[in-house]
């Protein structure tokens, strides 16, 4: 292996690391965020219902990625109503408690190249984040 190889490699790993050890997902972010404005407008009592978490498992996209937890879209489009009471009762206690279980925050990073780009190059590449279908469909 080349010199350039090696800082290549070396490269993308602290790259890749910088990425991977980020602290709260932009999508964990938004959903505190909206949890806290809830709240500072008096109307932190939300009820979830099964029909809301049915609803938002209906509006989620089929053939995406699975998330860290080997869960996808269709997972959830097909749980019989035990399994979604048991969705709804952990996001009403998310909602109160304002706290996300450390599960539900784990995500992943992809990059992906470029089309037409030198795939040698760490700019031609876009990251993008996989993470958890159950917060997904809190925050729809």
């Amino acid at each position: 292996m080349t010199t350039q190889d090696e800082s290549a490699r070396d490269a993308w790993a602290i790259y890749c690391e910088n990425l991977a050890n980020s602290e709260t997902s932009p999508e964990e972010e938004q959903l505190l965020q909206y949890m806290r404005m809830l709240n500072n407008n008096g109307k932190g009592d939300i009820t979830i219902t099964s029909d809301l978490v049915i609803e938002s498992i209906k509006n989620l996209k089929k053939g995406k990625a699975m998330d860290s937890a080997n869960i996808i879209a269709e997972h959830l489009k097909n749980l019989p109503s035990q399994a979604i009471n048991l969705v709804r009762h952990i996001f009403q206690n998310i909602l109160d408690e304002g706290k996300v279980p450390p599960r539900m925050k784990e995500a992943y990073k992809l990059m992906i190249p470029k089309p037409n780009k030198d795939q040698r190059v760490m700019d031609n590449y876009r990251g993008i984040t996989i993470s958890s279908i159950l917060l997904k469909t809190l925050e729809s």
